[in-house]
C-alpha cells in the first residue's frame, strides 16, 4: 500500500482550522491521510479520525523559522499538502503597529512557511504536492485599489521581491496616514490587504514551482471568532472547510495559481475558480 498522504494544517486549534482537520479526518481517501494539526499552543482536539486516517497535534509558530524547521525535521518525510490557515485580524484597533503585526502573520509568515516546506520540506521535488492558502472575500476586491496597484498585484512578471515591496509601500502609507491618496482606497483595514498579498503570493509561487498545485481560496463567512468580527452572521465552519479541503485532496485538474470561492460568502458549496 502507498504511504499515507501527509497534510499540514496551520491554525488548527479553533474555528476554520479545526473544521478543516475534522473534515479531513472524516474523509475516505486512498491512500489514507496523516494530518498534522498544528497551532502555536499545540492543542489536542477531540477529533477521531476514520477510514484509517491518522492525526497528530503539533506545536508550530508560523512566525518563527526555527519552529517551522523543527516540525519539518520531526516529520522527516516529504510533505504532500500544506494548508495555510493561520491568520490574525486586528483591525478593530486599526493602527500602524497592528497593521505590521497583521502582515507579519498573514503575509510574511505564510510566504516563509511556503518556501521552507517547498525546499527543506521536500514539496518542490514531491510530484503532485499541493499548497492551499486560505484568504478572504475582501481580498478579491481588486477594484477597491487604484489601477496601478491592481496592475502590480495581477502582473505576470510580479516577483516575491516585488510583492514584498508592495507590502512595504502599503505599510508606509498606514504609518503616514496616506492610504487613500496612495491608492489603497478601501481601507481602513490591513487584513484584506494582507490577504490580497497572499492571493498574489499564490500566483507568484505557482509560476516558480510549475510542478506543484498552489491555490488560494475564500472559505466564506463562518461562525468563528474571526468571523464574528463582521457581526453575528455566518455558516457552520464545516461548510467553510469544504473549499480548502477540495483544493487539498479533491479533483481540481491541473489548476494552479487560482483563486477559488463560492458565489456568495454564505453559500455552502465547495467553490469554483474565480477572478480576484
Amino acid at each position: 500500500m502507498d504511504k499515507n498522504i501527509i497534510i499540514i494544517v496551520t491554525g488548527s486549534n479553533r474555528g476554520l482550522g479545526q473544521a478543516i482537520c475534522r473534515l479531513l479526518a472524516q474523509t475516505s481517501h486512498d491512500p489514507p491521510l496523516t494530518i498534522y494539526a498544528t497551532s502555536r499552543e499545540s492543542v489536542s482536539l477531540d477529533i477521531k479520525p476514520l477510514h484509517n486516517n491518522l492525526i497528530h497535534f503539533e506545536q508550530l509558530d508560523i512566525t518563527t523559522t526555527s519552529s517551522i524547521q523543527s516540525l519539518i525535521s520531526k516529520i522527516n518525510s516529504p510533505v504532500d499538502i500544506l494548508i495555510n490557515n493561520a491568520a490574525v485580524a486586528l483591525d478593530r484597533e486599526y493602527n500602524y503597529e497592528n497593521a505590521v503585526k497583521t502582515f507579519e502573520v498573514n503575509y510574511r509568515a505564510t510566504r516563509n512557511i511556503c518556501e521552507l516546506f517547498l525546499n527543506a520540506g521536500g514539496m518542490a521535488k514531491n510530484k503532485g504536492s499541493r499548497i492551499v492558502n486560505v484568504t478572504a472575500s475582501g481580498s478579491s476586491k481588486l477594484s477597491s485599489y487604484s489601477k496601478d496597484i491592481q496592475a502590480q498585484f495581477c502582473s505576470s512578471s510580479l516577483t516575491l521581491a516585488g510583492l514584498d515591496n508592495l507590502a512595504d509601500i502599503y505599510l508606509q502609507s498606514v504609518k503616514a496616514g496616506t492610504e487613500e491618496e496612495s491608492g489603497w482606497n478601501h481601507v481602513k483595514g490591513s487584513y484584506n490587504v494582507s490577504k490580497s498579498c497572499v492571493n498574489a503570493l499564490t500566483a507568484v509561487l505557482s509560476r516558480q514551482y510549475p510542478g506543484i498545485l498552489i491555490n488560494c481560496c475564500c472559505p466564506g463567512w463562518n461562525k468563528t471568532d474571526m468571523g464574528s468580527l463582521g457581526g453575528d452572521f455566518g455558516k457552520d465552519p464545516m461548510e467553510g472547510a469544504k473549499i480548502p479541503v477540495k483544493l487539498a485532496i479533491g479533483d481540481i485538474g491541473d489548476v494552479s495559481g487560482g483563486y477559488w470561492a463560492n458565489d456568495s460568502i454564505v453559500d455552502t458549496g465547495d467553490g469554483k475558480l474565480r477572478e480576484w
